[in-house]
């Protein structure tokens, strides 16, 4: 079976979220251990509470109003919202009993100062936040009745059935950003990724370092922690505005807030100055990594796209688009702009090239040569020199409402009706796919816009045998084949089962059943473009899968030198629904 093997030698931080150890002197409490056991248990949603409703309230109006975009504390209201989107409190009576439970954890304790000496008053730390936790679930679990009639006392109980049925109450978006591992395994460590950050290594290097060192000019957090290694969130947000994110609506101040925090360490040794900083900023694997999380959601052309308008890249088709017709960029911008609860428009790899394309060429734009001109030709590429991007940032600090789009490098004027062509031809193969002959043509066109694309060179595997799978695939350029082998033998060759073209599937059923898929399938040519769906995309746009009837193949197959059983089994898996030919 193919194997591929990471290098990750620009290698984001492993985030082992969870809780700091037990002090001495509460070790030897048994209901201290059990109610500390039980947040350890669900460390990865408490953490990820805090931090979504940490962000909720905050902006960044520049440096004189730093202190606002620290995200690193749970406000008043946010803490109401969090209450109300969980459904905790049926009446004024309950709210006030939330409302006490705040009022008790903020108030300064002297006995926990310690714990947090960057604490602020009217609003909760990480530490504060689970004492609040606790609280909440005494609450709302120990007014319950044992069957004896005796009011339940356990409170580790009452915490671990808190945070349980949180799952079930919480948004959908905050549930799906609970495993930021899985995301970095997932998209962060990946051969491709890495070789994308490696090419604009010497930007991002130097834009990392530059935004790090403007702490000891202000741009810092609330906390005032300077550190020229790190980058905090105020200069995260500097870097993402002065780039051209935000001014050109690709990003917004929430999204860079949010990627900031996703990026951010969980876990730490003590309560050090150095381990706050850790926790609250980001080194240059951090910042990689919500660059690339950054990518994930911005709205991007695919790789067609740039080819058949002649751009040079995706950054030259974006500064076309922006620098045309403005309801055209702001329709693009709309339709495009992704969430990471689902999966992104094409590879990752080739968003992030997209996207640093587009930094490049607008960081070489806006920064002044030696005779304080702005340059008249613009190249990008991700090798610009640290004076260069020293020159941007000084140029951006002072001129951050002043960004200079560059020109693009071709007519941009039909992309539109590129983009029309491209949508026109994927329509017309998804309307003849037999699975979805029961869906409307609306509703055709909102699954298409669910779809992501991915494309694979030759002798590359699409999925291989075995893997988990929950995606439908649809060819539309190139061929491919089905591979199996007996998984009863490990030693033995993959043997093809099917040879699959332009407007063939695969995967259909696998958006109804969570299995490892039973065949492997190959890239045959040159290059092979696909559009696919996940299930979670499917059921984001067009409802619970089981409101529709897909049809399906009858799984009666001949094929010469193939048991017909063994060939109904890969269709029935939904690897390899077609006749083959």
């Amino acid at each position: 079976m193919h194997t591929v093997h990471t290098p990750y030698s620009i290698r984001m931080h492993t985030h082992v979220r969870c809780l700091r150890a037990l002090p001495a002197c509460a070790a030897c409490m048994p209901q201290v251990v059990a109610v500390y056991e039980a947040l350890e248990k669900h460390g990865l949603l408490v953490y990820a509470v805090f931090y979504y409703y940490a962000i909720l309230g905050k902006s960044f109006k520049g440096s004189d109003r730093v202190g606002h975009t620290e995200i690193d504390y749970i406000h008043l209201n946010a803490f109401y919202t969090f209450v109300a989107d969980c459904g905790l409190a049926t009446d004024a009576k309950d709210l006030n009993a939330f409302s006490v439970a705040w009022s008790i954890v903020d108030a300064k304790d002297r006995t926990t100062a310690a714990l947090c000496a960057h604490n602020v008053p009217g609003a909760l730390c990480r530490h504060e936040w689970l004492q609040l936790v606790v609280r909440m679930a005494v609450i709302t679990q120990l007014t319950q009745l044992t069957e004896d009639g005796d009011r339940k006392s356990d409170v580790a109980w009452a915490v671990d059935t808190f945070c349980a049925n949180l799952t079930a109450e919480l948004p959908l978006v905050l549930v799906g950003l609970v495993d930021g591992n899985r995301f970095r395994s997932m998209f962060c460590y990946q051969e491709a990724t890495d070789l994308v950050l490696r090419q604009n290594e010497p930007l991002l290097r130097a834009l990392f370092a530059s935004y790090a060192a403007l702490a000891n000019n202000g741009m810092n957090d609330a906390l005032r922690m300077a550190s020229t290694s790190r980058m905090c969130i105020g200069e995260w947000l500097e870097f993402v505005s002065n780039v051209g994110l935000v001014q050109l609506g690709l990003v917004s101040l929430s999204t860079a807030m949010r990627a900031f925090s996703l990026a951010q360490i969980r876990s730490s040794h003590d309560h050090s100055h150095t381990q706050e900083m850790r926790l609250r900023q980001l080194s240059f694997e951090d910042f990689l990594e919500a660059i690339v999380r950054l990518a994930y959601v911005c709205a991007l052309p695919t790789l067609d796209e740039v080819h058949e308008t002649g751009a040079a890249d995706g950054g030259d088709f974006l500064l076309a688009l922006a620098t045309g017709a403005e309801g055209t960029f702001r329709q693009f911008i709309a339709r495009r702009t992704g969430s990471w609860l689902e999966q992104p428009r094409q590879r990752i790899h080739r968003c992030l090239s997209m996207l640093m394309a587009l930094v490049a060429r607008l960081v070489e734009a806006n920064a002044p040569l030696s005779n304080g001109q702005l340059p008249a030709d613009v190249r990008g590429g991700g090798s610009l020199s640290k004076a260069l991007v020293g020159s941007f940032v000084r140029h951006r600090s002072v001129n951050a409402s002043a960004l200079r789009l560059p020109a693009a490098t071709f007519d941009g004027s039909k992309i539109a009706s590129v983009m029309q062509e491209i949508e026109a031809h994927n329509n017309a193969i998804l309307s003849g796919v037999p699975a979805f002959s029961g869906l409307s043509a609306p509703q055709i066109k909102i699954l298409l816009g669910a779809m992501s694309v991915a494309k694979f060179k030759q002798g590359e595997y699409v999925f291989e045998q075995g893997a988990h799978g929950d995606a439908f695939y649809l060819i539309t350029c190139g061929q491919a084949a089905a591979l199996r082998t007996d998984p009863n033998d490990p030693s033995a060759e993959e043997q093809t089962i099917a040879q699959l073209g332009e407007s063939d599937c695969f995967g259909e059923l696998a958006l109804l059943r969570n299995e490892p898929r039973a065949a492997s399938i190959l890239a045959t040519s040159t290059a092979l473009d696909v559009l696919f769906v996940t299930r979670a995309a499917f059921e984001a746009k067009l409802g619970p899968l089981s409101d529709f009837q897909l049809a399906k193949y009858d799984g009666v197959v001949h094929s010469e030198g193939v048991e017909a059983e063994e060939l109904t089994l890969v269709q029935d898996a939904a690897h390899v629904l077609r006749e083959i030919k």
